[in-house]
């Protein structure tokens, strides 16, 4: 992991638990999804997150309205690992491109 991308996740990590109430072990547990690459965004399919134990299970998360097609989520209507997942990769995405688009101003602007 790059030092950009770890310092956005530092502070997408701490709006997710500012924003919502989740758990920190949720949330350690979405950064141990994201950290093994179990995130992908599909054109067409959304947000999707692999189970981190059974490799042929995927959910369906969706992140702007906290839902998520995993039974914990489903039968226990809490915001989930996988939420937290998603959640954080679509952050930290929008951070590192705010601050790409931040510098080129700058460096225009200089």
């Amino acid at each position: 992991m790059n030092l950009s991308r770890a310092l956005a996740l530092a502070v997408a990590t701490d709006e997710l638990t500012r924003k919502f109430q989740i758990d920190g072990a949720r949330v350690a547990k979405g950064m141990r999804l994201l950290g093994t690459g179990k995130v992908q965004y599909r054109e067409g399919l959304g947000w999707l997150c692999y189970s981190e134990h059974d490799s042929g299970t995927v959910y369906a998360v969706d992140p702007l309205n906290g839902l998520c097609t995993c039974p914990d989520s489903t039968n226990r209507d809490v915001l989930c690992k996988h939420f937290a997942a998603v959640w954080l990769e679509q952050r930290v995405r929008r951070i590192i491109e705010d601050a790409k688009v931040f510098l080129q101003r700058r460096l225009a602007a200089a």
